[in-house]
């Protein structure tokens, strides 16, 4: 089967033409709204001649920003969103790895070196010449994706139209999406799995609201447009269960939000469950496919799986010696699918690492269970070595995040002449309460082998984190 968001737009605005496509903040467009005005800015784009050229787009999440993607999708023109959040030293540091022939952005601070420049505060696609173009999806590189670098040096993930297609198709199957739904988006739409998240609803003709990242006025300011699907990251569920603000009233028309990670506590999703009568489901990937795994299970003891392999991806979990392991044992997780990435934008060497006969080394390990449900034991390059003994962080930031007062908890690796590598343990409190090093370390000692225990604890105001969220490894080991 071949999908398309493109073929998809230009369906649903020829036979459901009145139908909302997109919900922002004060501004609304149907599917003939947006249709027309991805024609009129591929109009204006297309005269610069940018095909299969690389263009800069730092703008936050909007309607317009959606349309511009689209345009540059149509004119196969290889889109490379960037975080609003970047430094100008991180910008110019992408710039120099994909030499932009075009910067689409905001204001006129950001005044770059680059050949063409449209500012959005100047209006720039406006014009009252409107030419027809057939929309015809491409298998040529349309995006390059940097990671937010949780990991090491920022990767360019290189995707096509078709994989960006399926990997909407992916998502919604995963949280179930049909044509009637209204999916409340709150990750930057510059995130692979936020830009992938604003087009999956349209891939059905279904409708999407436009939120910026979340917090919670901006869900609240979203329950107007009655979504029926949501999906939160992070902390953004904690918040929700930690706020006052928030009533199960709000969940009224909401049946389900999907959100993401390596692992996602039981206590949390039941927590989630009573508060708003709002299922939390698990789902786990990554840029370069997006997503791996989804968690459709309601049963209590199947809550903190991963979940089975997603629309569209297959799985093999290897060993050291890339045999197939048994059921029940820890391997490394091996992914392939139509949704998989072209590539890394210049890193032959880590793309050759990565990418064997067609499969995604993803350096996480995991297990299956007779039920084919996937179990996150956590990541290869994070494992620490004490004295010849693997430790996995994932196991002491598991037992530590049973404590009632820790919200997060992150684990790294410090190097020691003597043992080789010791754990150490950084841990954010829930608001209000308290706790110390002293009792958060006889508390891990009751639960965990000696060489697993934290030789310390740091307890921090607010752990840092990644543009996507996620615990950021790097920071904690500087």
């Amino acid at each position: 089967m071949i999908v398309s968001i493109l073929k998809s737009l230009e369906k649903f605005a020829r036979v459901e033409p009145k139908k909302t496509a997109l919900i922002e903040a004060g501004k609304s467009l149907t599917y003939s709204e947006l249709y027309a005005r991805v024609i009129q800015i591929s109009t204006i784009l297309r005269e610069l001649d940018l095909k299969g050229k690389r263009v800069a787009i730092k703008l936050g999440n909007s309607c317009e920003l959606a349309a511009i993607y689209l345009a540059c999708l149509h004119l196969e023109i290889v889109m490379v969103p960037l975080s609003i959040n970047l430094k100008r030293s991180e910008v110019e540091s992408v710039f120099s790895e994909i030499e932009p022939k075009c910067y689409i952005t905001q204001s006129t601070t950001e005044n770059f070196k680059v050949k063409h420049t449209f500012y959005l505060d100047e209006n720039p696609f406006e014009s009252d010449s409107i030419q027809e173009l057939k929309m015809i999806p491409s298998e040529s590189y349309a995006a390059i994706f940097f990671t937010s670098g949780s990991t090491g040096t920022p990767k360019g993930i290189v995707h096509s139209e078709q994989t960006l297609s399926y990997m909407m198709d992916s998502i919604a199957d995963g949280i179930d999406l049909d044509s009637n739904d209204r999916f409340s988006l709150f990750e930057a739409m510059t995130n692979a799995s936020g830009f992938i998240q604003c087009f999956a609803p349209l891939l059905i003709g279904a409708t999407t609201i436009i939120s910026q990242e979340f917090s919670i006025d901006h869900f609240k300011n979203t329950i107007k447009h009655r979504p029926t699907l949501m999906s939160v990251m992070g902390r953004g569920n904690s918040d929700m269960l930690n706020s006052p603000l928030i009533k199960q009233e709000h969940f009224t028309d909401i049946r389900l939000n999907i959100t993401g990670g390596d692992k996602i506590s039981k206590d949390l999703i039941l927590a989630f469950k009573k508060k708003t009568g709002c299922s939390l489901r698990v789902s786990y990937g990554m840029s370069e496919i997006l997503i791996i795994t989804v968690n459709k299970s309601e049963e209590e003891e199947k809550l903190e799986a991963l979940g089975k392999a997603a629309k569209h991806t297959k799985m093999i979990i290897l060993d050291q010696n890339q045999n197939e392991v048994k059921i029940g044992e820890v391997g490394e997780l091996w992914v392939q699918g139509p949704n998989l990435m072209l590539g890394y934008w210049k890193d032959l060497v880590s793309q050759k690492e990565t990418l064997i006969d067609g499969w995604l080394q993803t350096g996480d390990l995991v297990r299956k269970d007779v039920d084919g449900y996937c179990w996150f034991s956590g990541r290869i390059k994070q494992l620490i070595i004490r004295e010849g003994n693997n430790i996995s962080p994932f196991e002491i930031e598991e037992v530590l995040m049973k404590h009632p007062a820790v919200s997060c908890v992150g684990v790294i690796g410090i190097d020691d002449s003597l043992e080789g590598q010791l754990p150490k343990a950084f841990v954010e409190l829930k608001p209000g309460e308290i706790s110390t090093e002293n009792e958060l370390l006889a508390f891990a000692k009751e639960r965990l082998e000696d060489y697993k225990v934290p030789v310390a604890i740091v307890i921090l105001q607010k752990m840092p984190r990644t543009l996507s969220g996620k615990i950021s490894r790097e920071a904690l080991l500087d």
